[in-house]
């Protein structure tokens, strides 16, 4: 073990990026991808020796009792504290290896990256969706709670993670906005004891996968960008749309720009619901995978680099790139949504809600015109929270 993580270290830090592709590793870092490579395998190594030194301690001290007393977990065998130290080393690694792949190899998101996180809880390891740990950290520099759970999404019509905000180990929620806030605080009361915390959208905090200087090179070569947000799906369900409909809203908005990008996540692309767009001769990217920690990276760049984006349905996505200066449309069309596993139904009043916010939602995105509104940035701030919205990286050429 030592001896693989010591190579992974000295190749990624002295001689080049490490791509996973067909059972070997291309390496072709320039100068600045090296010195960003020597800082975040730092982080890395730094993040996976104290997660092994946490390991050694509930080996020797008594598994999760010290971290989180009462709970059902307290009661975890050795081998399973050693298989999620396994997976530990497992996620470090491959988060060396997704370190210098871009958004424009989509292919190279076809396996998530197993994730886990210390005690071994859902609300612990959600933290590390996306990358939203490394964005909360970026807001809160040294007031960071480091005991905490971070809500994953934006989620509407009151809905709360129950068993996650109630885990005995946390002492802090991160969200988005007062609306979850007040969400929260309708489920568990007002005497609920645990900070919660407003940020705002999670990806204004997120630092850039590339370079000023690489993305403006980008944008001088790309041009004037329409980029696309399919409706996307997941492990457990999967999202049905009339295509035909969609691609011809696409060609329609198409002929005002130089370049159209298809931004997909990595599971439908495992699942070859890019071919059509591929087809069209429509361009794919990706962000990354859920469990990817540079996927709200890739993101934003994705979406500074864009001149408009567009969806066929509600997401977190709408906000982040309204907070980011890039103005979004969402063509309204339905969506059928196939669960693969029996699972809660919503009530008819809290559907009712969520028809009423997406409604909202929906009235102030409906035109394709390239501009922010007033009206969208209530309607965002409202939502994802607080924000400000800044020039992008090729606003000041002097930079």
């Amino acid at each position: 073990m030592g001896m693989i993580l010591r190579i992974a270290s000295s190749r990624i830090v002295g001689q080049g990026d490490i791509v996973g592709r067909s059972g070997y590793f291309s390496l072709n870092l320039s100068a600045n991808s090296v010195m960003r490579g020597r800082l975040d395998a730092r982080r890395t190594l730094k993040s996976l020796v104290a997660d092994l030194r946490f390991i050694r301690k509930q080996l020797c001290g008594g598994f999760f009792g010290d971290t989180c007393q009462n709970w059902t977990l307290t009661q975890i065998m050795y081998k399973d504290v050693l298989k999620y130290s396994i997976w530990g080393i497992l996620y470090h690694i491959m988060r060396l290896f997704r370190m210098h792949v871009d958004y424009f190899h989509p292919e190279r998101f076809s396996h998530d990256i197993p994730l886990y996180a210390y005690p071994y809880l859902p609300g612990i390891l959600g933290n590390k969706c996306y990358g939203n740990i490394h964005a909360i950290k970026n807001a809160t520099g040294k007031n960071f709670h480091k005991h905490c759970m971070i809500e994953h999404g934006l989620y509407f019509a009151e809905y709360v993670l129950k068993d996650e905000c109630i885990m005995p180990c946390i002492d802090t929620i991160y969200t988005y906005s007062n609306y979850r806030k007040n969400a929260i605080l309708k489920e568990f009361g007002k005497n609920f004891d645990k900070e919660i915390i407003m940020v705002g959208p999670y990806i204004q905090y997120a630092d850039y996968f590339k370079s000023k200087d690489k993305l403006k090179a980008l944008k001088a070569q790309l041009g004037k960008i329409l980029l696309v947000f399919p409706t996307h799906s997941f492990e457990d369900c999967d999202d049905l749309y009339d295509f035909n409909q969609f691609s011809q809203c696409i060609d329609e908005m198409a002929k005002d720009y130089d370049t159209v990008l298809i931004s997909m996540i990595g599971y439908d692309i495992q699942q070859g619901f890019d071919k059509k767009y591929r087809n069209k001769g429509y361009r794919i990217v990706s962000s990354g995978t859920r469990n990817d920690p540079y996927f709200l990276n890739r993101q934003r760049d994705l979406m500074e680099l864009a001149d408009m984006t567009i969806s066929n349905n509600i997401g977190t996505h709408i906000g982040y790139s309204i907070c980011l200066g890039t103005p979004h449309y969402i063509f309204n069309q339905d969506i059928t949504s196939i669960k693969k596993a029996a699972s809660a139904q919503a009530s008819d009043h809290l559907q009712a809600i969520r028809d009423r916010e997406y409604a909202e939602i929906k009235a102030v995105f409906n035109s394709r015109e390239p501009i922010i509104t007033p009206e969208q940035i209530a309607v965002v701030k409202k939502y994802w929270g607080p924000f400000e919205i800044k020039p992008k990286f090729y606003a000041n050429t002097q930079e």
